[in-house]
């Protein structure tokens, strides 16, 4: 499944670009999910000058032919945050949210309490004409739990009946760390069943979150244990017979990457390399330099980021990869330079299939 099919648009009308945005502004969460390294206690919500400072990227977005598409707003399960309720009907807040065409958000659906419908009440009061989705933050671990799976779905009906929006949606989270001391690593050698089951009981795919990203100091052999994993799961798993159904969103060689995403955390911005999914990290190798907050800002730091990746791609793998163009659109020789890999961290047989040459 590609970048084109679940973006929903037509890449006949590239011109126009696609402007995502992670917002960390909230925290507290009671939860301890295993493999999770969010700070749940080190961002709160917008001040005025933030506030300031993303209404001009916006307005200056709009005017380059870019369309404010998803703002994601976390980093914590948004019903047990502390400051959810606080920071969702904030003006300040529902101003620059009402700027996207989706908002974004995830939980464990682990509970359904006066805090969850709290925080129903603001969305529905202050987003309702916008399209949503709360993404499944899954426990890998009970995956054949059938009371834990039967639970979340319960509670996942519960707030979805609750919501007044026009187009409700979600998706399956996997925390990425080391599986190779857990059952979890058995459970995933049959990725394909483990999908469908997914689908079955929640009508939804999976995503793979590299929550690892955030881990302070966080090594290159964590970093590559943890790549390395995905890589095995999609190379072994996406054939020709699956590769329509499983959720593999590198893309094809045929596709653009439409979508321009970035983090935003405590006043400032960071890059965000598409690996699979959204690459969320806070160190500063990742901070884009504004003063303005402007998209002219923000073109100049990927054209200096591509130039920089071609060059770098001499004495890697990458060199005379097919894919080498692909990549460097999302990021990924800038995240193999931060830990100083030269051999392919993506899963090349999975790529090779969705471009019909497996």
């Amino acid at each position: 499944m590609s970048d084109k099919d679940l973006i929903g648009v037509s890449y006949g009308d590239a011109h126009t670009l696609y402007l995502d945005i992670n917002f960390d502004i909230l925290h507290g969460c009671q939860w301890h999910c295993e493999g999770c390294f969010v700070d749940k206690t080190g961002q709160g919500g917008l001040r005025m000058s933030e506030y300031t400072n993303l209404n001009k990227l916006i307005d200056s977005a709009n005017k380059h032919q870019y369309r404010p598409f998803i703002a994601t707003v976390g980093p914590t399960d948004v019903f047990s945050a502390a400051n959810a309720v606080e920071v969702l009907s904030n003006p300040m807040t529902v101003d620059i949210l009402s700027r996207f065409e989706k908002i974004s958000l995830s939980s464990t659906f682990l509970a359904y309490t006066q805090q969850t419908i709290n925080v129903l009440n603001v969305l529905n009061k202050h987003y309702a004409n916008k399209a949503i989705e709360i993404n499944v933050t899954f426990e890998m671990r009970q995956l054949h739990n059938e009371g834990y799976l039967n639970h979340v779905k319960e509670n996942r009906d519960l707030v979805f009946d609750h919501l007044h929006h026009a187009s409700v949606g979600s998706h399956a989270l996997f925390n990425v760390f080391d599986y190779s001391q857990t059952r979890i690593n058995e459970l995933l050698q049959n990725y394909t069943n483990l999908h469908e089951m997914i689908k079955r009981v929640y009508d939804t795919d999976i995503d793979f979150n590299f929550s690892i990203g955030r881990k302070e100091n966080l090594t290159r052999l964590e970093f590559e244990q943890a790549a390395d994993q995905i890589k095995r799961i999609f190379n072994d798993n996406v054939n020709t017979e699956t590769v329509e159904n499983i959720r593999f969103s590198v893309g094809r060689l045929t596709d653009s990457l439409v979508e321009r995403q970035y983090n935003f955390r405590n006043g400032k911005l960071y890059y965000s390399p598409m690996f699979y999914e959204r690459y969320v990290s806070f160190a500063p190798y990742y901070q884009i330099p504004l003063r303005a907050w402007t998209v002219d800002e923000l073109e100049k730091f990927e054209d200096n980021l591509t130039i920089e990746q071609y060059s770098h791609s001499q004495g890697k793998e990458c060199h005379s990869c097919e894919y080498l163009g692909s990549c460097v659109d999302r990021g990924i020789l800038f995240l193999m330079d931060e830990h100083k890999i030269t051999q392919c961290i993506l899963a090349k047989d999975a790529l090779d299939v969705a471009n019909n040459k497996g």
